[in-house]
């Protein structure tokens, strides 16, 4: 019987066992990891006897576990990153093959694993990971979702987790406020009146909206709220007010925050309007005759913003003894900016006064009134005069007249008492009636007013007229008169333009002419005496008003004037009210500063290669003004070049030349190759105009192809002497350097023996002694660097060879210059002339039996040092046993002949009874041609 169902046997019972044995089979099915186990009893036949089978099972699983659910929230926008962990209990590796979410509106991503890792991943038994999320969404509210995860978990025991499934709660919570119409229009709203509206507010959000307010209106819109709630769900009012004091549209705006999250902007709109008028004139006041009617026109303007009517008039109080009538008849409309003019016609109907105003009351959406004052008397007498005087408007000169009329109009005398004038002094009565006056019934007299102004201005007075009292009549009459003039005049005469160049910038300068006057002015130039170097900003029809002046600007233009030379101008204007003039003067003066040069081309001539030649360019200035000068273009050539000199001092380019100084450029050439070179350098001078010069430059070097003779003079001096003979040069080489020379000289080897080879040295006296190689009568020799260099600047014996003549036939040699080569880089010609010896004193038979000497190779090894009329040691080489050593003097004659000893190349040889002289030693074996020389004194 099994434990649990885990563990199943499936074999069909009964069952036969052979001898051979029998298999019977079971199921395993585990919901659970680890071992689990199931013991199953078989009953067996024909021996009754009972079997126990116990079969154990481990179970191997990932076990995966996590939360059930995760509350993901945000607060007002944006986004929210949560994890999720996932552990895996079981005892295998737990594999997630995929991940899904359940349908949903917001946004929700998986941003990965907290240990990086991508699906699929594995999560090791024991161990765990999480997941990253990320929500988002713009709906307030509540979203559920079901996010689905697909593992390999194959365990029942908590239940099936294909796939595990996890509740995510997402909720966004925020304060939604809602007004049907941000836009708010409180209309049109008389002046100083107020419109309040209520403005409906609904919280459509999750949470509690707390209004505050940010930025308020400013008036005449108001709002006067203390902060307050608005739960979820619920809506609350503001009340706003609009309060206008002046007219035209009003636009604001009103940000209140709803709370944590959200801000609203409410913009206000509203327009203030008013009905306004003005009326002219401001007052009626007047003296009308009894029984006689005047009309007074009224003008009434629209100054508000919005039509009115006017509807009535009223006179407060009512009228009393006379009687009014107004034209056109009421209602009548004006429009904003309009404007209608009514004559009032007044009648006087008996003998009187009224005092008190005049009402216009006008209908609209705004009403309004307006009043004047009005002043009427009314008598039975009728003088009447001018209600005013106007002088007008004087210019330049003030002197006027002007009459004044009283008339009677009435039909019985009348008498003017006082005739009087108050105000500005310049008004007088110039002529009068005497008064008391009698004007009889439709008579006029007349009163002469003067004016004479001195200043300038507005003036005005009043003219005082009386008749006879009681009820008599009584005039103020205005007089008024303006008087204007200009008076002209400048803050100079004369515009000095200075010293300029003709390369100078056109040079403004300014004047200004005022008018201390208040008359404006017109200027016309009525004088023009310049050229088209000068030019003005203003010349003609130049307004110039009242207390005011202009500033004119005149440009003198040097590159039109050009040449040297001083330029004046001048110019009058006349104004045009008042008669007047101004003359203005002007001068420049135009200069050409330049420098002066000692040469424009330099020729060098001949310059031999290798050698720097220099000349010198004088630069002076003898202008007024400092000149610069820098060279432009270099020569191509750089043998040629140009150094600035100033007081002995090298300066660099740019050069500044101070008026009455000069410098010095120095030109060099350095001939660093033969040929003809022709080149040129430009400088260019300038203050303000530049030049530019160009210089000239020309220069040849020659090829040097040097000529000359080496030579040997003829020599004639007797046998035994020492001689002296010299290699001469033919003509002085100063350019040559010799880096080293070589030569040889040959000659008869039996009448001339070298003893000495000197060069000469520097100082053209002396003779350095130098090496040589001597084989045969020929003489081989290298004169080194140091001693050759500067040997052949000089012409004359610049080589010495010091020898002894010997005895010998023929006694003639040629003294042969069988090499002479100088090693130097120029061009250098020798011809050599060979000189000649003579021996004197020689007898020919007896020379003739000279020592026949050739060249061998045997030779004797002289001692270092030679006692004198003593024992000669000579070592002797390469000679046979039994060879022997001659010594001839020198006619040939054969003094000793000894042998060498045998076995040794060692010989001593007796010469103490030798007389002083040369003598040769010769070794003895064949045709010998060696020989060495020795010196007995």
């Amino acid at each position: 019987s099994p434990s649990n169902n885990q563990i199943k046997f499936i074999s069909k019972l009964p069952l036969d066992v052979p001898i051979t044995g029998a298999t019977i089979q079971f199921q395993i099915q585990l919901i659970d990891t680890g071992w689990n186990s199931s013991v199953f009893k078989f009953y067996r036949e024909p021996c009754s006897r009972d079997t126990n089978i116990t079969i154990k099972a481990y179970g191997v699983s990932p076990i995966i576990n996590s939360v059930d659910s995760l509350h993901l929230t945000i607060h007002c926008s944006g986004s929210i990153i949560d994890t999720i962990p996932i552990w895996n209990t079981g005892n295998n590796l737990l594999t997630i093959s995929k991940i899904s979410f359940s349908q949903h509106d917001g946004d929700i991503q998986i941003l990965g694993w907290t240990s990086n890792r991508q699906l699929p991943i594995s999560i090791p038994a024991k161990s765990s990971d999480s997941l990253i999320i990320q929500y988002s969404t713009a709906k307030i509210g509540r979203e559920i979702i079901y996010l689905s995860i697909e593992n390999n978990d194959r365990t029942l025991a908590r239940g099936n987790k294909q796939p595990l499934s996890i509740l995510l709660v997402c909720t966004l919570e925020s304060e939604d406020i809602s007004v049907k119409n941000m836009n708010i229009d409180l209309g049109d709203i008389c002046l100083n009146s107020q419109s309040d509206t209520l403005i409906s507010l609904i919280n459509k959000g999750n949470i509690t909206s707390n209004l505050s307010i940010i930025e308020n209106c400013n008036p005449p819109f108001s709002l006067q709220v203390d902060q307050f709630d608005i739960e979820a769900s619920k809506s609350g009012e503001i009340q706003l007010h609009f309060s206008p004091t002046k007219t035209g549209s009003f636009l604001d705006t009103l940000i209140l925050q709803t709370g944590d999250c959200k801000k609203i902007t409410l913009y206000l709109k509203g327009r203030g309007i008013d009905g306004a008028l003005s009326i002219q004139p401001n007052s009626i006041s007047d003296m009308i005759t009894t029984n006689q009617s005047k009309t007074f026109s009224i003008k009434i303007s629209n100054i508000g913003n919005i039509p009115l009517g006017i509807v009535n008039y009223s006179f407060n109080p009512p009228l009393s003894g006379f009687t009014a009538d107004l034209r056109p008849i009421l209602t009548q409309n004006i429009d904003t900016t309009q404007s209608i003019t009514f004559d009032l016609t007044i009648t006087a109907n008996q003998p009187g006064s009224y005092s008190g105003e005049i009402c216009f009351e006008a209908d609209g959406i705004c009403p309004t009134s307006i009043c004047i004052p009005v002043e009427l008397t009314s008598i039975a007498r009728a003088i009447t005069t001018d209600q005013s005087i106007d002088f007008g408007k004087i210019y330049c000169d003030g002197l006027l007249y002007d009459n004044l009329w009283i008339r009677n109009k009435g039909t019985i005398p009348d008498t003017v008492t006082q005739i009087t004038i108050s105000g500005e002094s310049c008004f007088s009565i110039y002529q009068s009636p005497q008064i008391p006056a009698v004007i009889n019934g439709n008579d006029s007299v007349g009163v002469i007013i003067l004016f004479l102004p001195i200043n300038e201005g507005d003036f005005s007075a009043n003219l005082h007229i009386e008749t006879i009292q009681p009820k008599g009549q009584i005039f103020d009459i205005p007089i008024t008169g303006s008087f204007y003039r200009s008076v002209i005049s400048s803050n100079t005469t004369l515009l000095d333009f200075g010293i300029l160049e003709k390369c100078d910038e056109p040079i403004t300068k300014q004047f200004t002419i005022y008018n201390n006057g208040m008359l404006d002015e017109i200027l016309t130039a009525i004088q023009k005496d310049f050229g088209n170097y000068y030019s003005f900003d203003l010349l003609d029809n130049i307004p110039l008003p009242g207390k005011d002046s202009v500033i004119i600007s005149i440009t003198f233009h040097p590159d039109i004037a050009k040449n040297e030379g001083n330029y004046l101008g001048e110019v009058i204007w006349a104004s045009s009210s008042c008669p007047d003039t101004i003359k203005i003067d002007f001068i420049a003066k135009i200069i050409e500063p330049k420098l002066s040069y000692s040469k424009f081309d330099i020729n060098f001539g001949n310059v031999w290669k290798d050698e720097i030649k220099f000349d010198t360019i004088q630069i002076n200035n003898n202008s007024a003004v400092t000149r610069q000068i820098n060279i432009i273009q270099l020569p191509d050539n750089s043998d040629f070049q140009i150094v600035a000199m100033n007081n002995n001092v090298k300066v660099d380019f740019p050069i500044s030349i101070r008026p009455n100084t000069s410098i010095e450029l120095i030109v060099s050439f350095n001939a660093s190759k033969v040929g003809d070179f022709g080149d040129k350098f430009i400088i260019e001078e300038s203050s303000v105009c530049k030049d530019t010069l160009e210089f000239h430059l020309q220069s040849v070097v020659p090829n040097e192809q040097y000529y000359a003779r080496i030579f040997i003079e003829d020599y004639e001096i007797p046998y035994d002497n020492i001689l002296t003979f010299y290699v001469e040069l033919s003509k002085d080489l100063p350019k040559v350097i010799a880096d080293s020379i070589q030569f040889a000289i040959d000659f008869d080897k039996y009448l001339f023996y070298p003893m000495k080879l000197g060069v000469r040295d520097e100082n053209l006296n002396s003779y350095n002694s130098i090496e040589y190689n001597y084989l045969n009568g020929r003489i081989d020799a290298s004169i080194n660097y140091q001693q050759s260099q500067h040997l052949l600047n000089n012409k004359g014996k610049i080589i010495a060879i010091t020898g002894l003549t010997l005895f010998s036939s023929p006694t003639i040699t040629p003294l042969i210059i069988s090499d002479f080569q100088v090693f130097t880089k120029k061009e250098l010609y020798l011809t050599k002339e060979d000189g000649q010896l003579k021996v004197l004193d020689i007898c020919e038979p007896l020379a003739r039996n000279k020592i026949i000497i050739n060249n061998n190779i045997p030779f004797i090894e002289l001692p270092t040092q030679i006692i004198e009329n003593q024992t000669l040691e000579l070592i002797a080489h390469n000679l046979k046993d039994g060879s022997s050593i001659s010594i001839y003097n020198s006619f040939g004659q054969k003094m000793i002949e000894q042998s060498l000893p045998k076995g040794n190349n060692t010989i001593s040889i007796n010469i103490k009874d030798f007389p002083s002289g040369i003598y040769f030693i010769v070794p003895n074996e064949g045709d010998l041609g060696y020989f060495q020389f020795i010196n007995l004194k």
